[in-house]
């Protein structure tokens, strides 16, 4: 999905340059990575790579964020492992509160609908004794206690501010109220994590991205 994104992006920003720009073209695209779940790295067990890009229309924007998330965790007293990985997807409209000037800042709030497609694998190992002190460490008899299929959407409140940093670049903030969530092929276990939005148990989710963001200017 992210693949699809980056093409698009790039196939689409040349054609607007070149070509005159009616009313209905943006007065810019930025075009952005969440450089907050980067950070988050350090502390959690989730690798998460997410893009945005944003239409602007000066009161409207149209928004496309999305990305790719893989979660692994080893449990050494029950000797399994999980993994979790897949796409995330978010397709919306802000409106933005600032009078129009020359560098589009933005202050706005929005909503979202966000769709996700992912894989979850529990399997477990014996470990071999006779290699316990060695790094890595050695497994064997590996078992795949269940796999399943995926896939979620829900809704987004939205909340952000955006302002010009340097030239072209951009730094923003994004706050999300993440709700009326639903999942589907859950026949085999409860899902236990979802990209792009968290533990499949919890019924609201709150977030906050940091963005890098680099503006084509038309209008």
């Amino acid at each position: 999905m992210l693949k699809y994104f980056l093409r698009f992006s790039f196939f689409f920003f040349p054609v607007l340059v070149w070509a005159k720009a009616p009313f209905w073209v943006p007065k810019d695209i930025r075009i952005g990575y969440d450089i907050g779940k980067q950070v988050a790295r350090l502390w959690s067990t989730k690798n998460t790579h997410e893009g945005i890009l944003h239409l602007y229309f000066g009161k409207i924007l149209l928004c496309v964020e999305g990305g790719k998330q893989i979660i692994f965790r080893e449990a050494e007293v029950q000797n399994s492992r999980y993994k979790n990985q897949g796409s995330f997807l978010c397709l919306g409209v802000d409106y933005n509160f600032l009078k129009e000037s020359p560098e589009h800042n933005i202050c706005s709030i929005g909503l979202r609908y966000a769709m996700s497609h992912f894989q979850e694998t529990v399997d477990t190992f014996t470990k071999d004794e006779s290699e316990l002190l060695q790094k890595p460490r050695v497994w064997k008899d590996q078992r795949v206690l269940f796999e399943q299929q995926l896939s979620a959407h829900w809704l987004e409140a939205v909340g952000g501010v955006g302002v010009s940093l340097w030239k072209n670049f951009f730094v923003g903030v994004q706050a999300k109220i993440k709700f009326k969530k639903k999942i589907k092929g859950t026949e085999k276990m409860q899902c236990f994590e979802i990209p792009g939005w968290g533990f499949g148990d919890v019924q609201a989710y709150g977030d906050v991205h940091y963005y890098v963001l680099y503006t084509f200017y038309f209008r």
